[in-house]
């Protein structure tokens, strides 16, 4: 297979093909094209080939995907503070418990209410942890409207909080005023 090959496939494409050829790993070091792989990708490929589990500690997306398959390694990783919320949710979705390694400023504070309703659908057990901002009200209400008469602050979701979250409930319309929602859909 040609570079340029390569170079024109996505990331779920060149995991495939370097599934089926591990002979692609020199192209791969000459191209750059580890950088396109993000946890899930990382994952995918260390599940059926472990012997890329080397490769996969030099990015931030590849100990997330080693640690959503071998969390036992968690003591060899030094970079949990660099992983994206991206990689946060990704993560947490399959190993809850590093939790407590997720900091406000690179994941719990960076969820966006999709991230959140995500997240929520696999491991319930952070509810208690979304009620602590918008974005994840918006996240639970979209799987859990029940809980409306619990959430008193309706004016701090964002526009993109409202489109997430009338999307799937769209029964809580009349919650969204001029000022806090409606007004920034013009936009």
């Amino acid at each position: 297979m040609a570079e340029t090959d390569l170079t024109k496939m996505s990331s779920t494409e060149l995991v495939e093909a370097l599934i089926k050829d591990n002979s692609l790993t020199s192209k791969f070091d000459r191209g750059y094209l580890w950088e396109d792989f993000d946890s899930e990708n990382w994952s995918h490929l260390l599940s059926s080939q472990p012997q890329f589990t080397k490769k996969a500690k030099e990015f931030e997306a590849g100990w997330v995907g080693l640690l959503s398959i071998k969390p036992e390694l968690a003591n060899e990783c030094e970079c949990w503070e660099k992983f994206s919320f991206w990689d946060w949710r990704e993560l947490l979705k399959a190993q809850p418990q590093f939790a407590g390694k997720c900091t406000e400023y690179n994941g719990w504070g960076k969820f966006y209410s999709d991230n959140w309703s995500e997240l929520l659908s696999s491991q319930p057990q952070f509810t208690e942890k979304a009620k602590e901002y918008s974005h994840g009200w918006a996240g639970l209400l979209s799987i859990k409207p029940e809980l409306a008469n619990e959430y008193k602050c309706w004016e701090k979701f964002d526009s993109s909080d409202w489109r997430y979250l009338l999307s799937s409930q769209p029964q809580f319309a009349d919650k969204c005023t001029e000022y806090n929602g409606w007004k920034e859909f013009d936009s």
